[in-house]
């Protein structure tokens, strides 16, 4: 069956996919030299359709940290098989499926396993005042390695966007943004992090601090790794040559449209 008429995403994904474009287009097209005008003409139908399949696997995950706190039938494909298979399909079909995306992918597909693994720990312990993950079976690597992944759709549409300006990966370039999009989640996790307790979703905060985070919690850890972070992103940036263009990415982004 042709992969490109396989029916892939509902409404509400791709409606809060909406914000991802946004943002990415904001941070991204300038890096590109592509105007907004080219984006429309000649790019955006297969950027949209690669992140609206993301959210639409991301809420299957979703489910899957639902059924921790109630449970339900479990949907297979957030757990069984290469959940990216369609989307894959379809952009080998398109001439833009390399080994270099079916890492990214991969990387998502292992940021959900640890998303599954760190929330399990988090929902199933039934003694939250405990002072830190090692003792819920977990160590902070893995809430850490969660982290680095997480915005991994991002990554997987600069690497798109490459293949169809036709311009050869700048691996300096998107490590620098690797680091500012990591930033930009942990921030943005201070910001969600009620929603994703309630929803029982990743957290670095949440993994760094299991008992519930007040403004008497301890800001330690979570502090020093964000300062690392800032320290490797500005190595990036030097190494990139990116001082150009970079002051609006290390920003929130909006909340996902519902």
């Amino acid at each position: 069956m042709d992969p490109s008429v396989v029916p892939t995403i509902s409404y509400r994904a791709l409606r809060r996919s909406r914000t991802t474009i946004e943002d990415f287009c904001k941070s991204s097209l300038p890096y590109r030299n592509i105007s907004l005008e080219e984006w429309l003409e000649h790019y955006w139908d297969i950027l949209v359709f690669v992140e609206g399949c993301i959210y639409q696997l991301d809420e299957a995950n979703e489910d899957a940290m639902n059924q921790l706190i109630e449970p339900k039938p479990q949907n297979p494909n957030c757990s069984e098989g290469d959940p990216f298979s369609t989307l894959k399909n379809v952009l080998q079909q398109q001439n833009l499926l390399d080994i270099r995306v079916v890492n990214m992918l991969q990387q998502g597909q292992e940021y959900w396993e640890l998303e599954r693994s760190v929330c399990a720990s988090l929902a199933n312990s039934d003694d939250c005042t405990r002072s830190g993950p090692d003792s819920l079976g977990f160590d902070l690597t893995k809430v850490q390695e969660a982290s680095k992944r997480k915005s991994f759709d991002y990554r997987v549409l600069h690497l798109i966007l490459y293949q169809l300006a036709g311009q050869p990966y700048n691996d300096a370039e998107l490590d620098f943004l690797a680091v500012d999009e990591q930033l930009v989640d942990i921030g943005d996790d201070l910001y969600d992090y009620e929603d994703d307790v309630e929803k029982n979703s990743f957290n670095i905060y949440r993994g760094v601090h299991p008992k519930k985070l007040t403004t008497k919690s301890d800001p330690e850890k979570t502090c020093r790794y964000r300062s690392g972070s800032c320290r490797e992103r500005g190595r990036m940036q030097h190494k990139a040559g990116a001082c150009h263009n970079t002051t609006g990415l290390f920003a929130a982004r909006q909340p996902d449209s519902v």
